[in-house]
């Protein structure tokens, strides 16, 4: 019989849905291939570092996948607005050679594009079918590696700013400084306006502390509002919400005469987290770990009514560190199973709840 279980179980595992984490998602758009081929379909979204390197297309009437790499795709455009071309560049001050999706943040006689490379952003501006690269400076071996980005930002912008003025490495003033440009040179830019929509889930938990040698007990309930911000990555999400937790305990004391005695205590948490978590792997099955902090309110008593905890801010409520680490999967439909050992106010035990996702 527990055989059974076990492997209907497994079998609801792996074959259900993915509800509690950022599923893939696709877009309609058009690719243009080098060799001048035009297709229409579906794009597969991912992060900036994904869409960097690959393109993932599926035709209009095929159900099969197509990876594309910037060898082979001219041009991509996607219904949100993004656009992204391929584009070869030369990084680590013209050392390396590199082929790269390059986001489209302006079009006109310098064109800028944002990228990545090694993890790190980097920006291209195209002028005169000339591609320069904007690279920050980085710390590699304790060492700091200098990149001259300013450099190449006059020579690609013919130094419209003067020699004088610092120009700091982000994408609002790349984007003033190419617009200012073109517009010296009598020529319009065209701006790209896409939208990339965060995605919520509404997220309850029911469930209880997997009782000690000691013998403490605990139950609780959360409610959490989940948000991921696909462009940014697929993995990471913010989350807030409201937590309960009752936890009760029993410690022994002696009297006066050597005799033990127990005494029983209950511990009750009002939690308001908002925490950051990471899940190491994007599947039904995610590991996970977070850290943020809580605004709380702490009620701790003895059996007989005696309060352990003093009244005021930072005694029984006020704002705390939490962090903490678990898995989390996805059993059917949108009910997920979740344990976890986290840390806020005092170390809970290792708990384990059901949960449901009643987002659409």
């Amino acid at each position: 019989m527990n055989k059974h279980i076990v492997v209907l179980l497994f079998i609801l595992l792996f074959n259900s849905k993915n509800y509690g984490q950022l599923v893939d998602t696709f877009e309609k758009g058009n690719v243009e291939l080098l060799n001048g081929e035009k297709y229409e379909g579906l794009v597969k979204l991912g992060d900036k570092f994904d869409m960097s390197k690959q393109i993932i297309f599926k035709k209009i009437g095929s159900v099969s996948e197509v990876l594309y790499t910037p060898m082979e795709i001219k041009k991509l455009t996607l219904n949100n607005g993004e656009i992204y071309v391929a584009l070869n560049v030369k990084v680590n001050k013209n050392k390396t050679e590199l082929a790269l999706f390059g986001k489209q943040l302006i079009d006109g006689k310098a064109s800028l594009y944002q990228g990545v490379y090694e993890g790190d952003d980097i920006f291209i501006i195209r002028n005169n079918d000339i591609n320069y690269v904007l690279q920050n400076d980085k710390i590699k071996q304790t060492e700091l590696a200098k990149f001259n980005y300013e450099g190449y930002l006059k020579l690609a912008l013919e130094d419209i700013y003067g020699t004088q003025k610092k120009i700091n490495f982000n994408e609002s003033e790349f984007v003033k400084l190419v617009l200012e440009y073109n517009k010296s040179k009598g020529i319009d830019s065209k701006i790209a306006d896409y939208k990339t929509k965060p995605i919520h889930y509404y997220l309850g938990f029911l469930g209880m502390g997997i009782p000690n040698r000691m013998g403490d007990s605990e139950f609780f309930v959360q409610t959490m509002y989940r948000t991921y911000f696909p462009n940014f990555s697929k993995s990471t999400s913010l989350n807030m919400g409201f937590s309960y937790y009752n936890y009760k305990y029993s410690e022994e004391y002696y009297n006066i005469y050597g005799n033990k005695f127990p005494v029983d205590y209950k511990t009750s948490l009002f939690s308001l987290p908002i925490q950051v978590q990471q899940n190491i792997l994007n599947k039904k099955i995610r590991p996970f770990f977070y850290l943020g902090i809580n605004l709380s309110y702490v009620k701790s008593e003895d059996q007989f009514g005696n309060s352990q905890v003093s009244n005021g801010l930072q005694n029984n409520f006020g704002i705390g560190l939490l962090y903490g680490a678990g898995l989390e999967f996805d059993v059917y439909r949108r009910l997920m199973v979740k344990s976890e050992l986290r840390n806020e106010i005092f170390g809970h035990l290792l708990l384990v709840g059901i949960g449901y996702n009643f987002s659409k």
